[in-house]
């Protein structure tokens, strides 16, 4: 269900009661910010908010949390919470460790996610528009339009979300640029300020992951374009992007973690604008006709989630379907 005033009724819906904000597993920068500039939106009339995660954030959203001294938990218990918002995500999949908690809750759900609906969407009052880089932006731009107030904070967390989420305005529109200045203006900060709250250094398992994921690359040329697959223990995400700055047009990248197969998948944004691909519509929705399992994401950044699947055929028909579309 989509709703009109969105925001408006997220703050009316809040109000005495225990609400809890919540992002998919592993949480990047975009998701983690997402969910703290909800917080400030609705800690005023909430009996209690609380951000809560199924795991540890991201090193770069742990970084810019020590630095704005932000609170968080840690797989909180659903059953002590009336209403829950879930941001950067609509999947339930995507949940983790709270996944399997989920199917008891019988509270209220709100949903705000840039990424397309999935096959396993998350049912509640929904703000989803895949149009949007990110979700931050997202939720500034539709705040704004509702005449909603915002702090300085706020502008932080949504520059951080798009800057990170459009890796460095690769990914990026007029639009955009346009939410990022009002962003920027808000926080008081400038952008090497806003940086400067989440550049880490890469972590050495990280970069192991990416030459690995680099060596075991194969390479599909269709015309002048370029798909490539590759496998790695973790990390896939960041190899699918690694990828893609080595040149894929398209990057398909699997890690398995006992029967649980995932693929990330990146497609360049040229490439995209040029052809008009979309992962999630073109490929990984046919995945999930073909293979049990789920998805979710957007043209340029999908993933799918399995159980006992044949990794190499699952890559190998994403192939397929990407070469189908070009075709």
């Amino acid at each position: 269900m989509i709703c009109l005033n969105f925001f408006s009724n997220l703050i009316k819906a809040s109000s005495k009661k225990n609400v809890l904000i919540t992002a998919h597993a592993g949480a990047d920068i975009d998701a983690f910010c997402s969910a703290q500039i909800i917080f400030e939106l609705i800690k005023s009339k909430a009996k209690k908010a609380v951000v809560g995660l199924p795991d540890h954030p991201n090193l770069m959203a742990l970084s810019l949390a020590k630095k704005l001294k932000l609170i968080y938990q840690v797989k909180p218990n659903l059953s002590e919470f009336d209403l829950i918002i879930f941001v950067d995500l609509n999947s339930k999949d995507m949940l983790g460790s709270l996944a399997s908690q989920l199917s008891t809750f019988e509270g209220k759900k709100f949903v705000i996610d840039h990424h397309s609906a999935s096959s396993d969407s998350i049912n509640g009052i929904s703000l989803i528009n895949p149009d949007f880089v990110s979700t931050t932006e997202l939720i500034f731009e539709t705040a704004l339009e509702e005449k909603i107030k915002l702090n300085p904070l706020i502008g932080i967390l949504t520059s951080a979300g798009i800057i990170t989420d459009s890796a460095g305005f690769l990914v990026a529109d007029h639009s955009t640029f346009s939410v990022m200045a009002k962003s920027l203006e808000l926080s008081k900060k400038s952008f090497a300020e806003i940086n400067a709250l989440f550049n880490v250094q890469e972590d050495i398992s990280e970069k192991i992951a990416s030459l690995k994921g680099a060596r075991r690359n194969e390479i599909y040329r269709f015309g002048d374009y370029l798909i490539t697959t590759s496998y790695v223990s973790c990390f896939e995400a960041s190899v699918a992007r690694d990828l893609i700055r080595l040149g894929s047009d398209i990057s398909f990248v699997a890690s398995e973690n006992n029967k649980d197969l995932r693929i990330s998948a990146r497609a360049n944004n040229v490439f995209i604008n040029k052809t008009n691909f979309d992962l999630a519509k073109n490929v990984f929705k046919k995945l999930v006709d073909e293979f049990a399992g789920s998805f979710g994401g957007h043209a340029g950044a999908a993933g799918f989630n399995g159980t006992n699947l044949n990794k190499e055929e699952v890559l190998l028909r994403g192939v397929h379907f990407a070469t189908e579309f070009l075709k």
